[in-house]
Order: C-alpha cells, then structure tokens, then sequence
C-alpha cells in the first residue's frame, strides 16, 4: 500500500523544509510517494528550493516539479459546462502556468490508489500509522468516504454528530457547518481520498492554482454529495500554521510574516520547527514565535516584531 501525497508550496522553501521533515519524522504507515508542485517570483526563491532540493537529494520518494511559464488554456468546450463558466467569470480565471495539466498529470503518474493533498504551511505534530483497514474503508465507497489527519476529538467546535469507535472518529461532513473543518468535503490540507474520483474532477472542471482548486472541487463535491463519511484519529496528525500568505484568491487571516524574510532565514542555514501547543482545540494556530536551529543550537524567534500591522 502506497500513498501519493501532492503538496503545493510558492515562494515559501522554509515553511516546506519544516513540513516535510516533520512529516518524515512522524509518518510510519504507509510508504509514500511525493510529488512538490512548487512556483517562485525570484531567483531568490529559487534558491531556496534548490537548497531543498540538495538537503533531500537522496530520497528518491520525493520528486519536486516546478510550474513553468507556458500557461494553460482553458478550452471553449470546457466553457460549454455551466459550472466551469461560472468559475471562470465569478474569479476572473485566468492560468498563469501550467499548474492545473501539471497536477493532472500527475494524478495519473503512478498506479497509486488513494491521494492526499497538503500546502507548505503545516507541521506534522503526532504519529500516522495507518493500516490497510483504512484504505479499505475508503474504498468500499470511493466516492463516498475520506479519511482526514487533520481533526481529533475536541478540536474546531465538534458537535454531537462525531463519534468515536476504538481508535478512530466517524463523522458525515453533511451534517456539520459547510465552513467548519467538520463539513469541509473536499481539502488540501490531509485529507485522504480514492484517487479515482480525484482524477474524474480535476480532468472535467477547470482550476488554476491550489486555493481555485479548493473552492471549485469543493463546490462540485458537495452539489454530488461526495465524500460525506469521514474517518480520522482521535488526535489530530498535523496542525496549519499561516504565517504569512501567499495568495490572493481568498482574505484568509495570516500573521502577514514576509516569505523573503523567512527565506533569508533558510539560506543562512537555519531550519524552522513551529511551537506545539499544550492543548489544541483548533487546526490553525498563529504562533507568537518559532524555532530556529542551526549548528546544534536553537533560538526561539519572536513573530511580534515582524508581524503585519
């Protein structure tokens, strides 16, 4: 059993060095393979990302894949389905690369079953062991079932309609508030689904980047009733940290931290780790300061002083 995992990152090379070690620090099961979709501004931030790259260039379960500049187009049949039309002239949609056929692509790059998606903001906080009795599950009901790393009990207002059985938390996302991490059907952020179904939405319906995929998949998921079961752990695997943003699809609150700053960081040799808290009850957390560790010494960094005011 093998999981593709599909992580988008842009101009953000230390906040992707500090998900994937923590990802390969807390992940047992099962094996993986990882494909980064990553785009940058400047040279700068392409060094950032080529000293990634050096760091993980032994691990042959990671792939990076950097978007390029010969845009995708978006085709007058694709327009004849009112939901593309829609997403189209609603966002003013319009491809900057070729992000949306790179993604496709690799979809359909390897015979993986089951695809989780993450963005560069988040940090693995606790162990993922997942057994084959998982993934059956999902696949009893493809189109119907997800398993999620990024709940556990008590966390972003769960309701009555959560249950727990053994080790695990079953819920129906239809049941539950459409902007709450409980009745979200369709994430970036690790969830983990049949990969068919996947697929079958990203060939028919038009995105350009990560937050359009979200919001356009997601519609569609929920006019289908997709993906209504949910599973996860009775603690949450991995926590987002939106320290800064790097999109402007949707106003989604950040710490505003500049990306040069923090690449600046990574390219002198530091590594990040966010702080973890003692009790958490939320999936996004805005840390007041972080880590930073090189040469087997570890300072903590106040946030306050860079914070956007």
């Amino acid at each position: 059993m093998k999981l593709h995992i599909i992580i988008f990152s842009f101009n953000r090379a230390l906040q992707l060095d500090t998900l994937i070690r923590s990802l390969k620090a807390k992940w047992k099961n099962p094996t993986y393979k990882i494909d980064v979709v990553y785009n940058t501004t400047n040279s700068g931030f392409q060094q950032g990302y080529d000293l990634l790259k050096r760091k993980l260039s032994s691990d042959t379960s990671i792939e990076f894949h950097k978007e390029n500049s010969c845009a995708d187009k978006i085709r007058f049949m694709e327009l004849l389905n009112w939901r593309n039309a829609s997403f189209y002239y609603r966002y003013k949609m319009r491809h900057k690369s070729n992000f949306r056929s790179l993604c496709n692509s690799l979809l359909q790059a390897n015979d993986t079953r089951h695809v989780m998606f993450l963005t560069d903001d988040a940090m693995f906080i606790n162990p993922v062991d997942l057994n084959k009795e998982v993934f059956d599950w999902i696949d009893e009901k493809p189109y119907g079932r997800q398993f999620s790393l990024r709940v556990g009990i008590g966390m972003n207002g769960q309701n009555k309609t959560v249950k727990q059985i053994n080790n695990n938390i079953y819920w129906d996302f239809y049941e539950n508030k459409g902007n709450s991490n409980w009745g979200y059907p369709f994430s970036v952020d690790a969830h983990i689904y049949s990969k068919a179904p996947i697929a079958e939405l990203f060939a028919r319906y038009i995105y350009c980047n990560p937050n359009t995929l979200e919001g356009n998949i997601c519609t569609l998921v929920r006019s289908k009733k997709w993906f209504g079961e949910g599973m996860g752990n009775c603690a949450a695997s991995i926590l987002s940290y939106p320290i800064n943003m790097v999109q402007n699809v949707v106003d989604n609150e950040s710490l505003g931290i500049d990306c040069g700053l923090l690449n600046r960081w990574y390219l002198d040799g530091y590594a990040m780790q966010y702080p973890v808290p003692e009790n958490i009850d939320i999936f996004q957390q805005y840390p007041e300061y972080v880590y930073l560790d090189k040469d087997n010494r570890r300072i903590v960094k106040s946030l306050l002083h860079y914070k956007k005011r």
